[in-house]
Formats: structure tokens, C-alpha cells, sequence
């Protein structure tokens, strides 16, 4: 585990954790949602640099830009992260779903939810204003 991570690659450096195969749409699609409505919270084993007891959500396009990095070298359409943006914004219908998650994505959430909370940096995920994971 890597020692004293920055505050600006903290999701980043997690994704990679997260995605040691290249991830399908659906885990991206997941993915971006959870850190997008969540409020991630750290564990004793996180050394984020100046401290910091957890990370805000962060925005779609933010998400977008991370999900962007894990595809560098593998793809170079899903390394541009206007492509996963516009996947947010167009045929995912990020906006909808931040208010009525599908029955047939709630599995992909639980498990993406899971994923990040057994990251050794992350104590809990909490979504406080979407109840997103709430529903699962």
C-alpha cells in the first residue's frame, strides 16, 4: 500500500486498486456513481497527506477524469473522459438515476459499494443526500 497519498489522487489511486482488470460499463458506470452521491470515510491505515478523516463526493466529470486514467495505454476512446461523461450525461442517464436506481443495478452497486469498503484506505461509504445505498 502506498504511504502518504495526495488529497487530488486519493480516488484515482483508488479505482486502480479497485480495477485490477480492465472494468466493464456497468463497474464504471457503479463506480462513478458511488464516489458521485458518497461520502467515503477513512480508516486508521489511511496516510493521506496534510490528514483528513474522508473525502467528499466528488463531481461526475471529476469521476469521469479518473475512470479516464484507468483506460490510459489500453484504450484511447474510454481514456478521454469526455467519452465517460457523455455515457453519464447521455445513455446512462446519470441525473435519473441519482433519483431512481434500476432493480437490475442495484446487484453492480452492492458489489462496487463492497469492493471500496474492503479497501484497506476506506472504513465505510456513506451516502447521505441520493440514499442510494440505502435502497440496496
Amino acid at each position: 500500500m502506498r504511504e502518504n497519498i495526495g488529497i487530488h489522487k486519493f480516488h484515482e489511486e483508488l479505482a486502480k486498486d479497485i480495477f485490477t482488470e480492465v472494468p466493464n460499463d456497468i463497474e464504471v458506470l457503479c463506480f462513478i456513481l458511488l464516489i458521485h452521491t458518497s461520502h467515503i470515510l477513512l480508516s486508521i491505515n489511511a496516510k493521506i497527506e496534510g490528514g483528513g478523516t474522508g473525502f467528499e463526493p466528488i463531481t461526475a466529470r471529476h469521476a469521469s477524469e479518473i475512470i479516464a486514467r484507468i483506460f490510459r495505454k489500453k484504450d484511447v476512446r474510454k481514456s478521454n473522459y469526455e467519452y465517460w461523461y457523455t455515457k453519464w450525461c447521455g445513455d446512462w442517464e446519470g441525473g435519473r438515476l441519482l433519483n431512481e436506481i434500476p432493480k437490475e443495478l442495484k446487484p453492480g452497486l452492492q458489489k462496487m459499494k463492497e469492493l471500496i469498503e474492503a479497501h484497506p484506505w476506506v472504513q465505510a461509504i456513506e451516502d447521505e443526500d441520493f440514499d442510494i445505498i440505502k435502497e440496496l
